[in-house]
């Protein structure tokens, strides 16, 4: 058939309309070369017909299809399903007329009850590799863990002795947190103070007299043009737009000097202060590798 294949290439070549490029000619030739079928294609044929009869061959075209494609990738993920399921320690599902079925022997194993409920595995029970790719996640528990081990490597310890040890560990790494959260706590309180005082200056006709009275003296209007929040909200709009845009405007740069200081590879306020958190705790703890305990306090939250 490979000969047969190679004349009827060079006749098509030969044949063809001379106003065709060459290259077009040589793939429409290409496109008609009947190779064998894949046994994968062959095995769901025989499947199906009892029969090889009539379907040795496939041209290339076909296996080009997108109809083709779907139907090789639907086969091997059938093929790939009807194996069972990996990594539950050897454990197989047996079809049976009453559904599926797990081996009893396996499923009273303990490793297959942690593969099959992950949702009860705490971080100590978990291998490095799990634990690694936890932390790579910033989940901070799994960097707890990790330099709980690194502890029990270190110092020769037991698990138990390890976790005494990382307790001190964790207590000198937030000894001056509750300082450090001064700003951030002032900044939120003073956020939340303006953003629900910015309603009864605005539109309670009260309140927004004894601000004008205190710190506007702007001329009140007649009580007809005061009689709705929408008309108190126009009045006391005169003083209030005024700080109100500014305070914005001043937000939306400092927003934008933080993304610049970011591509920079400035530090904010935030990132420094984790950074000289780190830095303390390596130079208290020098017996640990630096790098461990880094990433255990720049997981931990300041407040």
């Amino acid at each position: 058939p490979h000969t047969q294949s190679q004349r009827s290439l060079s006749r098509s070549i030969a044949c063809s309309r001379t106003d065709q490029p060459c290259l077009l000619r040589a793939a429409n030739c290409f496109a008609m070369i009947r190779f064998p079928v894949p046994a994968l294609i062959r095995q769901s044929w025989l499947t199906t017909h009892k029969s090889w009869d009539g379907f040795s061959i496939i041209q290339s075209r076909s296996l080009s299809s997108p109809a083709m494609r779907r139907f090789l990738a639907r086969t091997k993920k059938a093929a790939a399903l009807s194996e069972g399921p990996s990594g539950l320690g050897g454990a197989r599902e047996h079809a049976t007329n009453e559904g599926p079925s797990v081996d009893p022997v396996v499923a009273s194993s303990a490793a297959f009850q942690a593969s099959t409920d992950l949702t009860s595995l705490s971080f100590k029970e978990m291998d490095v590799k799990s634990l690694m790719t936890l932390a790579a996640l910033e989940v901070a528990g799994a960097h707890a863990e990790i330099l709980k081990r690194h502890i029990m490597s270190v110092d020769g310890v037991a698990y138990d002795e390890a976790k005494t040890k990382f307790e001190r560990i964790a207590i000198h790494n937030r000894k001056a947190d509750k300082l450090h959260a001064v700003p951030f706590l002032a900044g939120m309180t003073a956020s939340l103070t303006a953003a629900f005082a910015s309603f009864p200056l605005c539109f309670h006709e009260s309140s927004v007299k004894y601000f004008n009275h205190h710190y506007v003296t702007a001329d009140i209007p007649d009580p007809r043009d005061l009689e709705t929040a929408l008309e108190v909200g126009s009045w006391a709009w005169n003083w209030m737009e005024p700080p109100l845009g500014q305070i914005s405007f001043v937000l939306l740069c400092l927003q934008f000097a933080r993304s610049q200081m970011q591509n920079l590879g400035i530090k904010p306020y935030t990132a420094k202060i984790k950074e000289l958190r780190a830095q303390s705790l390596v130079k208290e703890f020098p017996q640990y590798n630096a790098a461990i305990l880094t990433s255990y306090s720049n997981s931990v939250n300041l407040f």
